[in-house]
């Protein structure tokens, strides 16, 4: 019996070609199915951050706001000590009287403190609701350059301003003495420091007994700036002399939530005073608008977040403020850049716990 040797044949052209095509639609549907994952993950991450943005500029704006006002045990107004003759003193920052006040679309009074301004709606806030966790060990009468007190008083350092007070009335003065002391020390009220006392010659308010609340103040201002990676944040300009900056000797500039891009403000106004159902609140109107700061009593805050990069691909979003200042009807349109960035706006309504009713 002959055998026959087989011949081995290859793939011909049309086999090769038609198992190329395959092979290229599945590669094709496997790099579909990557770059869809790779922009659903972008997507993901750009909404976290944004979330992310602007939960936490609401929750710090929110947490000051609340504290608006407070002057301890204090039951009137505030016997302000501090050298108003000095250059460096600025009563919008240091008249706890007037614990609120906001500019629409600018900076305002406070414009020398705040070069990197961008945009958008500035707010401040006073009070005096930061412990300073000193005990006053012994009264001090009206004349008295110092109130003798208790605990690490290293915790107030020198040029920290103090509000000191009990149920017959308060002071507000600067610390004029170092500290560093882990028991007992005093709080002077001497000459010296930015911006300073006035003479101690100048009595208290009153007597003091050793029932004395101890507590620092608390001067921030809220506004959209420069970040650190040169994008929109919001920022904190916090009034400190004790630590000073480059920028200015009262206090210090800090990056407080990056990817911030505009913030817009309506303080709720109760103008009858009658403190009604929903904090009295006649009108919500932005800061140009309001003519008396003691009324105001609500404050709407409103951000705008975006994320980093180009997570809409070129996309653009049509966003609105939550309100309607021209009375048209409709809300006012945001005016946002078309990049390709995820926005989204943030709103909270924070009521001013000492003007409640």
């Amino acid at each position: 019996m002959k055998e026959y040797q087989r011949r081995q044949a290859g793939f011909s052209l049309i086999e090769l070609m038609i198992g190329l095509t395959i092979g290229l639609i599945i590669l094709l549907g496997v790099v579909m199915v990557y770059i869809s994952s790779i922009r659903s993950q972008t997507t993901s991450e750009s909404l976290a951050r944004v979330q992310e943005s602007g939960r936490f500029a609401s929750y710090f704006m929110a947490r000051e706001v609340r504290q608006a006002g407070y002057i301890g045990s204090c039951p009137g107004n505030v016997n302000n000590l501090l050298n108003q003759g000095n250059g460096h003193y600025v009563d919008a920052l240091f008249n706890l009287d007037s614990p609120i006040q906001g500019w629409a679309n600018e900076a305002g009074d406070l414009s020398g403190h705040l070069p990197d301004y961008l945009r958008g709606d500035v707010l401040l806030i006073k009070h005096a609701a930061r412990s300073s966790h000193l005990k006053a060990t012994a009264g001090a009468g009206a004349n008295a350059a110092a109130i003798p007190i208790e605990g690490d008083d290293s915790l107030v350092p020198q040029g920290s301003i103090i509000l000191i007070s009990d149920a017959y009335g308060c002071d507000l003065f600067q610390r004029a003495n170092s500290g560093g002391n882990s028991n007992k020390g005093a709080l002077s009220r001497g000459s010296g420091g930015t911006p300073g006392n006035i003479p101690p010659s100048t009595p208290w308010s009153h007597d003091y007994q050793d029932d004395v609340e101890i507590n620092r103040l608390t001067a921030v201002v809220f506004y959209i700036g420069q970040g650190l990676r040169g994008q929109p944040a919001l920022k904190q300009y916090f009034v400190n002399p004790a630590a000073g900056s480059k920028k200015t000797p009262l206090g210090r500039d800090t990056v407080l939530v990056e990817g911030v891009e505009d913030m817009r403000l309506r303080f709720g106004v109760d103008a009858d005073g009658n403190g009604a159902v929903d904090a009295g609140v006649d009108a919500y109107l932005p800061a140009d608008k309001v003519t008396d700061w003691s009324q105001v009593v609500t404050v709407q805050i409103s951000v705008l977040a975006r994320s980093p990069g180009n997570a809409q691909q070129g996309a653009s979003q049509a966003l609105n403020w939550p309100f309607d200042s021209d009375e048209d009807g409709t809300l006012d349109p945001v005016a946002a850049a078309s990049d390709g960035s995820l926005r989204s706006v943030f709103s909270t309504t924070v009521a001013i716990r000492n003007r409640l009713p």
